[in-house]
């Protein structure tokens, strides 16, 4: 019958090992899937930073709607037919990216008690949308210069933790700074890849592990970062009381 003839397709033959194919994850399912997550998580320390806004969860929960946005407006994409054109998608989803960046360097400097520098805090966020509203079809400014605006955003998170005068004490800074630590060689590599090594940037719909790890280790970043962002929160806490 046919569901033999297609279970004994599907069976490897006798003596031979199973083979099966690279496992690239599936890009659509995947930034819907993190759209959602992120959202979740935006909500509970939302819910958690309620009546106490000046602690910087605030700021990191608006962060983390703009970052599950940007996904969102990706997955738009693949909508028949799609609301936007690519165009405008990446522009905005690039904006909201950075600003994401942005506004989680402000909450660390509002949990610390302090100001980020008017270049790092509004400089280049402002570098950044105009390099993305200019760049939609230059590979290398997208991809190339926005990759090391990313890697340098993540390492001024990480740096303004680590600044001795405001470090503060416990484990839920280093989880923070652990987890920017995942993003900036990511990013880093795309930049060299692209400004130095001259290699093609595939489409983000194609599956690639490069493509997968552009997005799977921001994810695992945002999670990281939020959960040790919370836990510095509830040291201080702890030590108040």
């Amino acid at each position: 019958s046919e569901g033999r003839i297609l279970h004994a397709r599907a069976s490897p033959a006798p003596g031979r090992a199973p083979s099966f194919p690279d496992m690239i994850a599936d890009q659509p399912t995947l930034f819907l899937v993190i759209a959602v997550t992120t959202v979740m998580l935006a909500g509970v320390l939302s819910i958690v930073a309620w009546g106490h806004w000046r602690d910087g969860l605030g700021l990191w929960s608006l962060a983390l709607m703009m970052f599950a946005g940007a996904f969102l407006l990706i997955v738009s994409r693949n909508l028949p037919p799609p609301p936007l054109a690519d165009g405008v998608v990446f522009r905005l989803a690039n904006y909201l990216f950075t600003s994401c960046a942005a506004t989680m360097l402000w909450a660390v400097h509002q949990f610390q008690g302090r100001r980020p520098r008017l270049w790092s805090g509004i400089g280049l966020p402002a570098f950044g949308v105009v390099l993305y509203t200019f760049s939609a079809d230059w590979v290398y400014g997208r991809v190339g210069i926005g990759g090391l605006l990313v890697a340098l955003q993540a390492g001024l998170v990480a740096l303004a933790l680590m600044d001795r005068r405001y470090r503060p004490t416990g484990r839920g800074v280093w989880l923070v700074v652990l987890g920017m630590g995942f993003t900036i060689p990511v990013f880093l590599f795309r930049a060299i890849a692209v400004l130095v090594l001259d290699l093609p940037v595939a489409d983000y719909r194609q599956p690639s592990l490069t493509q997968t790890l552009s997005f799977i280790v921001p994810f695992m970043t945002v999670m990281l970062t939020s959960i040790g962002f919370l836990y510095m929160c509830k040291e201080r806490a702890d030590e108040a009381n």
